[in-house]
């Protein structure tokens, strides 16, 4: 009781007592028993993984934990030196683990206890950890949950720890690590997400830096008292210990400065319904990674390096000169140097050579036939540089299913909409199919034994044999979220029609035609019309768009807004909300702050006022996939207690369990591997899980598809 009473207060400090710096947790009066005692009182408590990261994919080990950093309201930092701390006995607790094993003189034995007793202490820390009735924070939640699905700890570290020769094959991996049971982390939340979806606007990196946080968001004073409570006395013999214990207590410090912000501005329930049950998916999601044919891309490689050189060659003739097709000063210079092609309007300011970029080539397309050679062979290097390259170097070989596989890392707070991406590789901008002959040493060209087709979505397949990739796209979110925003009653009626193409039916409404009459060209011309309006896209952009002049745009953008005029209100509405308020909210809430929409120049507050209505739809509809991984994720995860879903849908689906895992979200898509016996099952969850996610005025549809690889799927009917 007394413990408890004064669980902010050490006991007693082998580090130097009343010292402000972390305190060993195995050093207070007491033990480390004691410390535990304390750390099941507090309420909510602030905690860092020390942890190293292994190299090796194929070792059974990713991860050597050494410690965890934790404080709660007003106490020091304590550090739990798992190496020291987990093995370490009294003697009274000594005496008695070993009694048995010191009357036989048995070794293995008193090893057999040692291990027992480090894992039932690792097993207490784990309950501590998992409680659901006491709130936990952190920085960087994902690695830290990966860590600890697979937790070790060396032996050779493990001072205390003298392992019998006849027991090391059943305890240890590789000779030197001894695993521990996972521990699951329940009701955390991550300030690196809290920073985030408070300032979703600001720039930020990859990696979320906790001491940039700090120093924008805590006062001078507040930021130093932060660094100091987290720092050790002895700098040099703790420089690793140091990194955990500085984010336990800066974490802290962040929390009792941004928890009252993020209440009052209504984001709560946004994070823990939605921002933080996702962490468990992505953390899974980026250990699985997705299968990867290193042999098919390779092949690839040399037959794309190959049309390179002929279009260089192609293009070095056309000019006239020889240059750089991968520099774009020397582009400009043959173009409007060599070549003396008219500059396009507004390509020139500002800059030291005017643009080549895509919009210029396409207005130069006809001028010289060395324009499209530029363009196809810009689009062939991308696709071999950064995609096709990306996937060789970073593929590793798994020995355990003789599978390359790609691990890439998952960004949650890369973006002010909410919309996930992904690094390392960026598996979100992976080319469609592309054609093309090759000619081959200048000779006469066979148009169909000469013919090549590369599509780099072939080369991403399931990371286990025989297994199928499933996958499922929302169609249309954005507009359906339009509707559900301006509740048009003509807009909502054609999108809950079960029959007919979308885009045909608003085509023939706006236009006045029959929908049997409305062409291609009219069905493509309504589409851009429809998403230039949601984009807030300017009458002449528009116009280089439709390839119409900018007073025919206007007029295109009159008349379809006075056939759905609830849609021209929301817009208005919209912007209006945004200018008064300097935010608008998706639809479970989140936040985007634009305050340019009241205080920037003229362009600025143009600028604000189209990503106010993009946000409100694009940002919607990350909610909305959000919530579908997370309710998948649910029913196929084994560790279900993870996240949050309806237990119907675990019941109904228990049989995917290990038998399908998420692979890639791709904006409005979701690719999942799946076991072909369970192909059908997996579809009926896909299908459920994204079109039920949220309920609007119009339905959710979804294109469900299946395939060997990610480039060959077929439609797929799921019910």
């Amino acid at each position: 009781k007394q413990l408890t009473k004064n669980a902010h207060i050490p006991l007693s400090n082998k580090d130097g007592t009343g010292e402000k710096g972390p305190i060993t947790a195995g050093n207070i009066s007491g033990g480390f028993d004691s410390f535990l005692e304390l750390w099941e009182s507090a309420g909510e408590f602030f905690f860092d993984i020390h942890y190293n990261k292994l190299q090796d994919l194929n070792s059974r080990i990713s991860y050597e934990i050494h410690g965890i950093a934790i404080c709660w309201n007003s106490s020091h930092v304590y550090y739990v030196n798992l190496n020291k701390d987990l093995p370490n006995l009294e003697c009274a607790e000594k005496e008695k683990l070993f009694k048995d094993a010191v009357v036989d003189k048995n070794e293995v034995l008193a090893t057999h206890n040692m291990v027992d007793f480090i894992k039932a202490r690792w097993n207490r820390i784990s309950k501590i950890m998992g409680n659901e009735n006491t709130r936990k924070f952190t920085w960087n939640l994902k690695v830290q949950i990966q860590v600890l699905k697979s937790p070790a700890i060396s032996i050779q570290r493990c001072a205390r720890l003298n392992l019998a020769e006849g027991i090391r094959d059943l305890e240890l991996v590789d000779g030197s690590w001894l695993t521990l049971p996972p521990l699951r982390v329940s009701h955390t939340v991550d300030m690196s997400i809290v920073t985030w979806i408070l300032w979703p606007d600001e720039e930020r990196h990859s990696n979320p830096n906790i001491d940039k946080e700090v120093k924008k968001r805590l006062s001078p004073e507040a930021a130093e008292a932060a660094n100091r409570s987290g720092r050790w006395r002895n700098q040099i013999r703790r420089v690793a210990h140091n990194g955990c214990c500085r984010r336990a207590a800066q974490t802290r410090a962040l929390c009792s400065a941004l928890w009252k912000i993020l209440v009052s501005e209504q984001l709560l329930e946004a994070l823990t319904t939605i921002e933080m049950p996702l962490v468990n998916v992505l953390a899974d999601m980026e250990l699985w990674g997705i299968g990867v044919d290193i042999e098919g891309c390779l092949r690839a490689r040399n037959i794309l390096r190959d049309k390179l050189r002929s279009l260089e060659k192609k293009a070095f003739e056309l000019a006239g000169m020889t240059f750089s097709l991968h520099n774009p000063a020397d582009i400009a210079n043959v173009l409007f140097g060599q070549l003396k092609l008219p500059i396009p309007e507004n390509q020139n300011k500002g800059k030291l050579h005017p643009s080549t970029d895509k919009h210029c080539l396409d207005l130069l397309r006809n001028e010289h036939p060395v324009v499209p050679i530029i363009k196809e062979h810009r689009t062939l290097a991308k696709l071999l540089n950064c995609t096709l390259g990306s996937i060789c170097s970073l593929a590793k070989l798994r020995l355990s299913t003789q599978r390359y596989t790609l691990h890439g890392h998952w960004l949650q707070t890369s973006t002010a909409t909410g919309r996930l991406s992904i690094e390392e590789p960026n598996l979100q901008s992976v080319e469609h199919e592309v054609e093309f002959i090759l000619d081959k040493n200048g000779k006469e060209v066979n148009p169909d034994a000469d013919r090549y087709k590369i599509n780099a979505r072939d080369f991403f397949v399931p990371t286990q044999e025989n297994w199928l990739l499933l996958t499922a796209d929302y169609s249309q979110i954005e507009l359906r979220l339009m509707a559900h925003f301006s509740r048009d009653s003509s807009l909502i009626a054609q999108l809950r029609h079960p029959k007919g193409d979308v885009f045909t039916m608003i085509a023939a409404k706006w236009t006045g035609k029959a929908e049997d009459s409305v062409s291609p060209h009219d069905r493509d011309e309504t589409k851009r019309l429809v998403y230039g309006i949601l984009y807030g896209m300017g009458a002449n952009t528009l116009a280089e768009q439709l390839e119409c002049s900018s007073d025919e745009a206007k007029e295109k953008i009159r008349s379809f807004k006075s056939s759905f005029p609830a849609v021209t209100s929301w817009l208005n509405e919209t912007i209006s909300f945004c200018q008064e308020k300097g935010y608008i909210q998706t639809l479970k809430g989140r936040r985007r702050f634009l305050s340019k929409i009241k205080f920037g120049n003229a362009k600025e507050k143009s600028k604000a006022q189209r990503q106010a209505v993009n946000s409100m739809c694009q940002g919607s509809a990350a909610d909305i996939i959000k919530i579908a991984m997370i309710n998948i994720y649910a029913a196929i995860s084994e560790d279900v207690d993870n996240v949050a879903s309806s237990s119907s849908t675990k019941t109904r689906f228990h049989l995917l369990k290990g038998r399908c895992r998420i692979l890639l979200q791709v904006h409005d898509e979701l690719v999942l591997e799946v076991d072909p016996s369970y192909a059908k099952e997996a579809a009926m969850l896909l299908q459920t899980s994204m079109e039920n996610a949220v309920s609007l005025l119009v339905p959710l549809h979804v294109k469900v598809k299946v395939g060997k690889t990610w480039g060959s799927l077929e439609p797929f009917q799921a019910d």
